[in-house]
């Protein structure tokens, strides 16, 4: 029957393409692994061929940080970027494959998809990553606060100067946790926001393919092809 040979192609399809998928993710992951100690290997080799007034002017702590947590910002920003490059082929093709099969509807689900996406960056992409640069300054303020802290506690008991160091600390602290607190919230806009329209998409194609004269078994096979659609260009808009 005509569900049976739909339900058996919609199975090979995803099959195949998870394992594509699987596979992609085996090879970055080894690219980005090769990448992190390529880099770190080469910090770590320019610091410790550096000569020993480099070492008198420039604190241990500061090379352990371009080591290791400048290393993994660089892995990130890779990675960040072979996930655009990724989901932006998978979503050309999707939108291919469904611009071939009906225009109309293909034609309403990009132009829907890509509303939201962009009231999204106008209302919150901005303000977003003045937050992001924002987090980087206060976490590096609050990493020397506390080594200069630490570094003259002697002084601080002398003076019983704990309270005002205290509050001096809280007053940022609050505020690098509020800003990660408003970062989580507007992270996760994206996926309720196109989940939202992915529903309304779905409910109106269904009424939209009625009105047509297509048969109950293709507006099945449509319907159902457009939901996987859907359901699978919400990840790509969202990393996008």
């Amino acid at each position: 029957s005509m569900i049976m040979y739909f339900s058996t192609a919609i199975i090979s399809v995803f099959a195949f393409k998870n394992l594509f998928l699987l596979t992609i993710y085996y090879f970055q992951g080894k690219y980005l692994t090769k990448l992190s100690q390529d880099i770190k290997q080469r910090f770590f080799s320019f610091y410790l061929n550096k000569k020993y007034i480099f070492h008198l002017n420039n604190s241990s702590n500061m090379i352990a940080r371009n080591v290791l947590i400048e290393t993994q910002a660089i892995r990130i920003f890779f990675y960040s970027l072979l996930q655009i490059i990724k989901e932006s082929v998978i979503l050309i093709g999707i939108i291919l494959l469904l611009l071939n099969t009906n225009f109309v509807i293909s034609t309403i689900v990009f132009i829907v998809l890509s509303t939201c996406v962009l009231l999204y960056y106008f209302f919150f992409k901005k303000n977003l990553e003045f937050k992001s640069k924002e987090q980087q300054i206060i976490r590096f303020e609050l990493l020397k606060n506390i080594n200069e802290i630490f570094g003259s506690i002697k002084d601080v008991l002398i003076f019983s100067k704990q309270k005002l160091v205290f509050q001096l600390f809280k007053k940022k602290d609050d505020k690098y946790e509020n800003n990660i607190f408003y970062q989580d919230i507007v992270i996760k806009l994206p996926k309720l926001i196109l989940e939202l329209a992915a529903i309304t998409l779905i409910i109106g194609a269904l009424f939209y393919l009625e009105k047509t004269e297509i048969n109950k078994e293709e507006i099945f096979v449509l319907l159902t092809l457009v939901s996987v659609s859907v359901i699978r260009i919400i990840p790509g808009y969202n990393i996008i």
